[in-house]
Protein backbone atom coordinates (compact mmCIF):
# COMPACT_ATOMS: atom_id res chain seq x y z
CA UNK A 1 0.00 0.00 0.00
CA UNK A 2 2.84 2.01 1.00
CA UNK A 3 4.91 1.79 -2.66
CA UNK A 4 2.07 2.46 -4.37
CA UNK A 5 0.90 5.67 -2.40
CA UNK A 6 -1.86 4.72 -0.28
CA UNK A 7 -2.79 7.73 2.35
CA UNK A 8 -1.54 6.50 5.86
CA UNK A 9 -4.72 6.59 7.20
CA UNK A 10 -6.00 4.14 4.35
CA UNK A 11 -3.23 2.04 5.32
CA UNK A 12 -3.72 2.26 9.29
CA UNK A 13 -7.32 1.30 8.49
CA UNK A 14 -7.16 -1.87 6.28
CA UNK A 15 -4.29 -3.24 8.02
CA UNK A 16 -5.70 -2.85 11.55
CA UNK A 17 -9.20 -3.74 9.81
CA UNK A 18 -8.10 -7.07 8.18
CA UNK A 19 -5.79 -7.82 11.83
CA UNK A 20 -8.92 -7.30 13.96
CA UNK A 21 -10.89 -9.03 11.82
CA UNK A 22 -8.48 -11.96 11.61
CA UNK A 23 -8.62 -12.06 15.17
CA UNK A 24 -12.07 -11.57 15.67
CA UNK A 25 -12.06 -8.89 17.58
CA UNK A 26 -14.12 -5.84 17.50
CA UNK A 27 -12.89 -3.40 14.54
CA UNK A 28 -10.54 -0.43 16.14
CA UNK A 29 -11.96 3.09 15.90
CA UNK A 30 -9.59 5.34 13.36
CA UNK A 31 -8.65 8.64 14.82
CA UNK A 32 -10.26 11.74 12.77
CA UNK A 33 -11.14 9.57 9.40
CA UNK A 34 -11.97 11.09 6.12
CA UNK A 35 -15.91 10.95 5.85
CA UNK A 36 -15.01 8.75 2.40
CA UNK A 37 -12.71 6.78 4.50
CA UNK A 38 -15.25 5.69 7.19
CA UNK A 39 -17.78 4.95 4.55
CA UNK A 40 -15.74 2.64 2.74
CA UNK A 41 -14.91 0.81 6.53
CA UNK A 42 -18.97 0.61 7.27
CA UNK A 43 -19.59 -0.37 3.98
CA UNK A 44 -16.66 -3.01 3.79
CA UNK A 45 -17.68 -4.64 7.58
CA UNK A 46 -21.39 -4.97 5.60
CA UNK A 47 -19.81 -6.43 2.69
CA UNK A 48 -17.00 -8.43 4.96
CA UNK A 49 -13.04 -8.35 5.10
CA UNK A 50 -13.01 -12.54 4.01
CA UNK A 51 -14.91 -10.72 0.83
CA UNK A 52 -12.26 -7.54 0.59
CA UNK A 53 -9.38 -10.46 0.53
CA UNK A 54 -11.37 -12.19 -2.29
CA UNK A 55 -11.49 -9.20 -4.33
CA UNK A 56 -14.83 -7.59 -3.71
CA UNK A 57 -14.19 -4.48 -2.21
CA UNK A 58 -16.69 -1.79 -1.29
CA UNK A 59 -17.20 1.08 -4.05
CA UNK A 60 -16.13 3.56 -1.71
CA UNK A 61 -12.36 2.67 -1.00
CA UNK A 62 -11.69 3.83 -5.02
CA UNK A 63 -13.03 6.91 -3.90
CA UNK A 64 -11.31 7.25 -0.74
CA UNK A 65 -7.79 6.43 -2.51
CA UNK A 66 -8.91 9.16 -5.39
CA UNK A 67 -9.44 11.70 -2.38
CA UNK A 68 -6.21 10.73 -1.09
CA UNK A 69 -4.31 11.08 -4.52
CA UNK A 70 -5.85 13.97 -5.06
CA UNK A 71 -4.87 15.26 -2.00
CA UNK A 72 -0.88 14.57 -2.45
CA UNK A 73 -1.52 15.57 -6.45
CA UNK A 74 -0.70 12.15 -7.28
CA UNK A 75 -1.61 11.25 -10.97
CA UNK A 76 -1.83 7.48 -10.36
CA UNK A 77 -5.05 5.81 -11.38
CA UNK A 78 -6.88 4.81 -7.80
CA UNK A 79 -8.18 1.88 -10.12
CA UNK A 80 -4.40 1.17 -10.73
CA UNK A 81 -3.71 0.85 -7.14
CA UNK A 82 -7.03 -1.37 -6.37
CA UNK A 83 -5.88 -3.86 -8.59
CA UNK A 84 -2.14 -3.92 -7.85
CA UNK A 85 -3.12 -4.17 -3.89
CA UNK A 86 -5.87 -7.02 -5.00
CA UNK A 87 -2.78 -8.78 -6.31
CA UNK A 88 -0.81 -8.65 -3.21
CA UNK A 89 -3.32 -10.11 -1.68
CA UNK A 90 -3.63 -12.98 -4.02
CA UNK A 91 -0.09 -13.84 -4.63
CA UNK A 92 0.14 -14.64 -0.32
CA UNK A 93 -1.08 -17.80 -0.54
CA UNK A 94 0.52 -18.71 -3.62
CA UNK A 95 3.61 -18.27 -2.33
CA UNK A 96 2.39 -19.73 0.81
CA UNK A 97 1.30 -22.41 -1.41
CA UNK A 98 4.62 -22.97 -3.95
CA UNK A 99 6.64 -22.83 -0.25
CA UNK A 100 4.99 -25.67 0.79
CA UNK A 101 5.16 -27.75 -1.96
CA UNK A 102 8.31 -27.27 -2.51
CA UNK A 103 8.92 -28.50 1.22
CA UNK A 104 7.15 -31.59 -0.06
CA UNK A 105 8.26 -32.31 -3.37
CA UNK A 106 11.90 -30.84 -3.59
CA UNK A 107 14.65 -33.12 -2.83
CA UNK A 108 16.76 -31.11 -1.13
CA UNK A 109 14.42 -29.28 1.14
CA UNK A 110 12.51 -32.76 1.61
CA UNK A 111 15.29 -33.37 4.44
CA UNK A 112 16.84 -31.16 7.34
CA UNK A 113 19.98 -29.67 7.80
CA UNK A 114 20.86 -32.37 10.37
CA UNK A 115 19.62 -35.10 8.35
CA UNK A 116 20.99 -34.48 4.94
CA UNK A 117 24.28 -33.57 6.98
CA UNK A 118 23.91 -37.29 8.50
CA UNK A 119 23.17 -38.74 5.18
CA UNK A 120 26.03 -37.82 3.84
CA UNK A 121 28.36 -38.87 6.47
CA UNK A 122 27.05 -42.30 6.08
CA UNK A 123 27.50 -42.19 2.29
CA UNK A 124 31.05 -40.88 3.15
CA UNK A 125 31.83 -44.18 5.84
CA UNK A 126 30.43 -46.35 2.98
CA UNK A 127 32.19 -45.29 0.11
CA UNK A 128 35.32 -45.13 1.90
CA UNK A 129 34.32 -48.69 3.14
CA UNK A 130 33.90 -50.06 -0.28
CA UNK A 131 32.31 -53.42 -1.56
CA UNK A 132 33.29 -55.04 1.38
CA UNK A 133 31.76 -58.31 0.84
CA UNK A 134 28.60 -56.62 -1.01
CA UNK A 135 27.45 -58.42 -4.09
CA UNK A 136 28.86 -57.12 -7.88
CA UNK A 137 25.58 -55.60 -7.90
CA UNK A 138 26.28 -52.82 -5.73
CA UNK A 139 29.22 -52.13 -7.78
CA UNK A 140 27.12 -49.36 -9.37
CA UNK A 141 26.41 -47.27 -6.17
CA UNK A 142 30.84 -46.94 -5.88
CA UNK A 143 31.22 -45.16 -9.42
CA UNK A 144 33.00 -42.33 -9.46
CA UNK A 145 34.77 -40.09 -6.61
CA UNK A 146 33.29 -39.37 -3.49
CA UNK A 147 32.11 -35.60 -4.33
CA UNK A 148 30.59 -36.98 -7.27
CA UNK A 149 28.76 -39.60 -4.55
CA UNK A 150 27.98 -36.30 -2.29
CA UNK A 151 26.71 -34.86 -5.31
CA UNK A 152 24.18 -37.50 -5.90
CA UNK A 153 20.07 -37.18 -5.00
CA UNK A 154 18.66 -38.17 -1.76
CA UNK A 155 17.30 -41.10 -3.41
CA UNK A 156 20.51 -42.82 -4.51
CA UNK A 157 22.45 -41.38 -1.42
CA UNK A 158 19.94 -43.57 0.84
CA UNK A 159 20.26 -46.37 -1.26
Amino acid sequence: MKDNGAHPKLQQAITKSLSTWHSKKALPAIQNPPETLENAIRRQDRIGWRSFLDGFWAKEWRQCQTDCMEQLNLKKSPLLWMSRLQRQFWEIPWTMWNHRNDILHNELSSLHVHEMRELNMHVEHEFHRGLDGLPNRYCRLFRGNLAQQLDNGVEQKQQ
